[in-house]
């Protein structure tokens, strides 16, 4: 009798470590935005705000083709939504708001909630797009802070602050990513793989400067945050000069490994590469692996940022549980 009765234990005990691990029970409802009143909602926030607060399954928030324009938040007492458009070129997401204070004030799409999926959408801040001869704004197209976020074939276009990857963990597939001037920030611990990063040149009435490409924002060294990108591209407009990032905070981390950065020659990333800002380089990690095209070219005397890490170091960053220890992603729909 006692093995038995060990066994249905040890089943007992595996089944409530699964369920335990499934924060968001299977999709139980689906939500239809239309903004032509095909749907049962016209306003993607009037869907939103229809779930009730502390949602413990996935509901799946479907936008019919259409430009939405209006500005979305996802509270954190509103978990596990999949939010999915028809497809990034017909739905989108936009709004028109910069400002020279904060910037997460203006961004038109805001997500607080954790277990949180977005597929097939674009998001766009139009601000500094539509005003041409202006000095440059601070412009939000999605500012992501729950943990456990996912971004499937989007796209996030805008100019200057276009993606506030600001906290937790996220996972980026097959993303369009758009701007001029530290574009992808945040102190966001993140993987982008297979995603296309597209360098505007940036320019004010008077003047043109480099364009920067990321500004992540770890500033404590016990912090594990960091920007990974991994098989994608670096395409650019007006083959603008271009940084990969700069140290905004003293242990500022970024990667590219694997990425083709322009083989037709549409981006220059400069001689120095990255622009430490007066950091440490004990502290800040900018590194770069096996990239290729015209752009991957690194001149050893110009380049002053640039960590040599070892392979353990890089399998530490490029794998997928620099983000997927506990198998968040695999729990998602």
């Amino acid at each position: 009798m006692l093995l038995p009765l060990v066994l249905a234990f040890i089943l007992v005990c595996c089944c409530f470590v699964v369920d335990s691990r499934a924060e968001c029970g299977l999709p139980v409802n689906t939500i239809v935005v239309d903004g032509y009143g095909h749907g049962n909602y016209m306003k993607i926030q009037e869907a939103v705000d229809s779930i009730p607060s502390g949602n413990s399954q996935w509901i799946v928030i479907q936008l019919n083709p259409g430009t939405y324009k209006e500005k979305v938040n996802i509270t954190s007492d509103k978990p596990c939504i999949v939010l999915q458009g028809y497809d990034r070129y017909s739905t989108s997401i936009e709004w028109n708001q910069g400002t020279t204070e904060d910037p997460f004030d203006t961004a038109g799409f805001t997500s607080n909630a954790e277990n949180f999926v977005e597929k097939n959408i674009t998001f766009k801040n139009t601000n500094n797009l539509e005003v041409q001869g202006t000095p440059i704004a601070k412009a939000v197209a999605a500012a992501i802070i729950g943990d456990k976020s996912s971004f499937y074939d989007c796209s996030f276009i805008g100019f200057q602050d276009t993606l506030a990857d600001q906290s937790g963990r996220h996972y980026f597939h097959n993303c369009h990513i758009e701007g001029a001037m530290d574009f992808i920030f945040g102190n966001g611990r993140s993987i982008y793989e297979d995603c296309e990063i597209l360098v505007q040149p940036y320019s004010d009435p008077v003047n043109v400067v480099k364009s920067v490409i990321t500004a992540q924002q770890r500033d404590k060294e016990e912090q594990t945050t960091g920007f990974v990108f991994k098989s994608g591209k670096i395409n650019g407009v007006q083959n603008p000069p271009t940084l990969l990032g700069r140290a905004l905070t003293s242990f500022s981390t970024v990667l590219f490994t694997d990425m083709n950065f322009s083989s037709d020659g549409l981006v220059n990333i400069t001689r120095e590469r990255w622009d430490k800002m007066g950091r440490s380089l004990t502290e800040i990690v900018y590194a770069e692996l096996n990239n290729s095209g015209s752009g991957s070219e690194i001149d050893s005397d110009a380049v002053t940022s640039e960590k040599n890490l070892s392979k353990e170091q890089w399998n530490y960053y490029t794998d997928i549980s620099f983000i997927d220890q506990d198998h968040w992603l695999g729990q998602q729909p």
